[in-house]
């Protein structure tokens, strides 16, 4: 889940824009790393239905396949009230992987604990920009999303690490949203 509140604009330009190959680890973090991360209910769920990532003898004991919805955007206009709107966006695989326990107004697509297992992630902020409407609000914006993917059974799963340029008429009337892979890997379950 987005949430867009007070940010600072920042340039669209930032970030990659295309893929950049496979997330690595940082010093002394692993599979296991992020494995115990990814399963802490009070950290972590999965796609839109707020699940969990299930898995018990070494294997995923759940599937992890591509939602057919993904983003569900939120944001406070300028009477205080929130408003939210889910969105397909076409060519994203997996579901979305949602990190809690983010620092208030940050514009960090991933929390501290995430950035402190893989080294790309800390360079993937979003960034909000074009026009700014009488609700304050953002037309454009770029975003990461974490996804995973896998099959009930199986002693691995891939993440993907996606841009998401998204750009919507005002109070969310009409979204185009486009999804580039910037990064994956394999997590084998130890």
């Amino acid at each position: 889940m987005v949430s867009i509140n007070s940010c600072s604009v920042l340039d669209y330009h930032d970030g990659p824009n295309k893929y950049m190959g496979e997330l690595t680890y940082k010093e002394n973090k692993n599979n296991r790393s992020f494995i115990n991360y990814v399963k802490n209910k009070d950290e972590v769920n999965v796609g839109l239905t707020n699940s969990l990532v299930v898995i018990k003898s070494n294997m995923l004991d759940e599937d992890y396949l591509d939602q057919k919805q993904f983003a569900n955007f939120e944001y406070i206009n300028k009477s205080k009230t929130k408003v939210s709107k889910t969105f397909n966006i076409n060519g994203l695989q997996g579901q979305e992987l949602a990190f809690e326990n983010f620092e208030e107004n940050s514009l960090l697509s991933f929390n501290s604990i995430i950035n402190s297992i893989f080294v790309q992630t800390s360079e993937c902020n979003n960034s909000l920009f074009g026009y700014v409407n009488d609700y304050g609000d953002f037309n454009e914006l770029n975003i990461y999303y974490m996804t995973i993917k896998g099959t009930k059974g199986e002693n691995n799963f891939n993440i993907f690490v996606y841009k998401i340029y998204a750009l919507w008429e005002e109070q969310f009337s009409s979204i185009n949203a486009q999804a580039t892979l910037i990064y994956d890997k394999n997590i084998y379950i130890e």
